[in-house]
């Protein structure tokens, strides 16, 4: 938890100025807003999401999957085509 609360914490203030530098005038509110609903929609989520992983392992093992995805996904990038 501390390390993910200081990762938010550092993340967090910057993504909200880019996305408010980023946003339209006249719709900084939404977008700040539609960030907010996606950290908490993520959160509300998450349990439900993993509720099979814990069944099929544990409460540990589902956590250590949980955290090397990310860490994979972070040295290998998934293959993005650029905007038409």
């Amino acid at each position: 938890m501390l390390v993910g609360g200081t990762g938010v914490g550092l993340v967090a203030p910057d993504l909200n100025l880019l996305l408010s530098e980023l946003a339209p005038d006249g719709r900084h509110g939404r977008v700040i807003s539609g960030l907010v609903t996606a950290v908490f929609f993520g959160q509300f989520l998450s349990p439900p999401a993993l509720r099979r992983l814990v069944r099929r392992t544990d409460l540990a093992a589902a956590f250590t999957w949980t955290r090397g995805a990310p860490a994979a996904g972070a040295v290998r990038p998934w293959p993005v085509s650029p905007p038409a």
